[in-house]
């Protein structure tokens, strides 16, 4: 079937209309939480809502949100009467694709920054008019810029979640957050493994056997690294005690093949999407 983007529009109606309620219902509970927490913060912290609590929350809880809803994206074909009915559509995989990505990416993420703008809002007047602290309202507004790292973490928390909730028919979102939990030890396991392989025949500098605090050093020490090309060692002296702590970023060749691993991972993923909605429609 070729792809058509009449038969998408058409099918982005049909999604908001035939689930109105249960948008409306994720509306006002998703407004109550967010307007839940902010009071809290409010109350509890001695400089009351203050900005960068704003902007964490906001940003940091749409990352959360956005990976519950893609990985809920394709839940009617899992589903007795909606699998029916999902399948019944003339839509192809692509054009199923295409409104569930739109409607995660813009649809979806409009309701979000509403609903925090709105609560955000509230609690910001309660904050500064009843508990009188000056703090500034945080909605796009002086924040720091959205780094490339950022994009990244969005992009992969988000194909995870799409393909959970194509591979999964129970339970998608805890078994989305397993693979994404599997997926960061992962990378932190490889990471440290190029670490411990490059660091630890790594000869001592002058400056790294410069005597300190009476304690000369000997030879560097590993350790278990975190993710994403930051590595981790100290020097110790003979007897084995600590004398300095060092922070070094990975290699070229290694962030290279990192950041090639991820990538063949990401298209991996959404190429089982495809195939297992192609799947529901052949079963």
């Amino acid at each position: 079937m070729q792809f058509s983007l009449n038969r998408c529009v058409q099918l982005l109606k049909l999604q908001l209309v035939s689930d109105r309620k249960l948008y409306l219902y994720g509306a006002l509970a998703l407004f109550a939480t967010q307007f839940s927490v902010l009071l809290y913060y409010a109350l509890a912290f001695e400089d009351g809502l203050f900005f960068e609590k704003q902007e964490g929350f906001v940003l940091e809880g749409f990352i959360i949100f956005n990976f519950i809803m893609a990985a809920v994206c394709f839940r009617d074909l899992h589903a007795g009467t909606s699998r029916l009915r999902a399948l019944m559509l003339p839509v192809s995989v692509a054009e199923r694709i295409a409104v569930g990505v739109f409607t995660i990416l813009v649809v979806l993420p409009a309701g979000y920054f509403a609903s925090s703008f709105l609560s955000a809002g509230i609690v910001h007047l309660i904050d500064n008019q009843v508990l009188l602290n000056a703090n500034r309202f945080y909605f796009f507004n002086g924040a720091r810029g959205i780094d490339l790292s950022f994009l990244k973490m969005f992009l992969t928390i988000f194909i995870i979640g799409l393909a959970a909730s194509a591979v999964f028919r129970k339970f998608a979102v805890v078994k989305a957050v397993a693979a994404f939990l599997l997926l960061f030890v992962g990378i932190n396991a490889v990471n440290s493994l190029f670490a411990r392989l490059l660091l630890d025949k790594l000869p001592l500098t002058e400056s790294m056997r410069e005597q300190r605090v009476g304690i000369i050093p000997d030879h560097v020490n590993t350790f278990n690294h975190g993710p994403f090309g930051t590595w981790y060692f100290d020097t110790r002296d003979e007897s084995g005690q600590s004398v300095l702590y060092y922070q070094v970023k990975a290699t070229a060749s290694v962030e290279m093949i990192e950041m090639i691993a991820g990538y063949l991972m990401l298209f991996g993923l959404m190429y089982v999407t495809v195939l297992k909605l192609r799947e529901q429609e052949l079963s």
